[in-house]
């Protein structure tokens, strides 16, 4: 099993890439094989709406690192994204990730091509989400956002893990409760 984490955050020691580092781990120690993308270090473009994806359910623009990062997605039976909450939503770098997904979205409602079967009830995701807020529905936004994401990659996203009043770079490992729960997310994604 090969579980795609995806980090978003440009902090150093930021509260998702420790939650993150703890979900990996326990997915390896569940068997699966991790890939951690960095889509900091990525160059994903917006999507330009041209639309030449209904006709062919794929991205037509290949000049930047969007069409091997979805082909890594698309092939691996559990993807994992870990992401601040900015402004009550993903950041940008995550929103460019999702918006380019419309190829997928024109794949699987327009094209019709979907998985079925053992295929697709092996494809299970999840995201983990901090913000400095106290307030719990400082999550409301990204969760829809994630819904509809992980539809149009044809993966059910089984596990979530949302902590509010986590601000500072590290104040998550003042909580290691959470970390533990991380990981034992990671173990339930890592599993057959």
């Amino acid at each position: 099993m090969k579980l795609v984490a995806i980090k978003t955050s440009f902090r150093p020691r930021s509260n998702s890439s420790i939650l993150l580092a703890a979900a990996a781990e326990g997915a390896r120690s569940a068997g699966a094989t991790v890939e951690v993308v960095d889509l900091t270090g990525r160059t994903i473009g917006p999507c330009r709406a041209c639309d030449a994806c209904a006709r062919t359910g794929k991205c037509i623009f290949t000049d930047d690192d969007l069409v091997p990062l979805l082909e890594d997605i698309w092939e691996a039976g559990r993807v994992l994204v870990a992401t601040p909450v900015h402004f009550m939503s993903v950041p940008a770098q995550l929103k460019l990730l999702v918006d380019r997904t419309q190829c997928l979205y024109n794949r699987k409602y327009v094209l019709r091509e979907r998985l079925e079967g053992k295929e697709l009830s092996r494809r299970r995701g999840g995201v983990i989400a901090v913000c400095g807020s106290r307030h719990e529905e400082g999550f409301e936004a990204l969760d829809l956002t994630m819904r509809y994401f992980f539809d149009s990659l044809q993966i059910e996203l089984a596990e979530r893990l949302y902590v509010a009043r986590v601000d500072s770079p590290g104040e998550i490992e003042r909580h290691p409760e959470r970390i533990a729960q991380a990981r034992e997310l990671g173990e339930r994604l890592g599993r057959p």
